[in-house]
């Protein structure tokens, strides 16, 4: 899913993939859908500071993360990438910002 919101290359890692769509990972959809399963009560302050848990162990994973060191100079904070107020990624961005495509090109001249 994340490789046909931005277009990418299938070759793209997919810690960088997800970065770069805006897309929770899976696992940690899973858990803070599991999280908010488990509680008693439910409100938008409670969904808010859940999905801030999240967004913290999402951005601990990408600062640890052996892959998409090259979109990781890019974007370094997950949660303002993902809030960014501005147009949604196309192929052009995502070759750029993953280090793929005819933007690497240019930079190896």
């Amino acid at each position: 899913m994340a490789l046909r919101i931005c277009s990418a290359y299938r070759t793209i890692s997919t810690d960088a993939v997800m970065v770069i769509a805006g897309v929770i990972p899976l696992h940690l959809a899973a858990e803070e859908k599991r999280e908010l399963y488990v509680k008693a009560e439910i409100n938008d302050e409670v969904k808010k500071q859940q999905r801030r848990g999240i967004y913290q162990k999402w951005q601990e994973e990408w600062d640890t993360s052996d892959k998409g060191r090259w979109t990781r100079k890019s974007i370094h904070n997950v949660e303002d990438w993902t809030s960014r107020k501005h147009e949604d990624v196309d192929y052009y961005i995502t070759q750029f910002l993953s280090g793929h495509g005819v933007f690497m090109d240019f930079c190896t001249e």
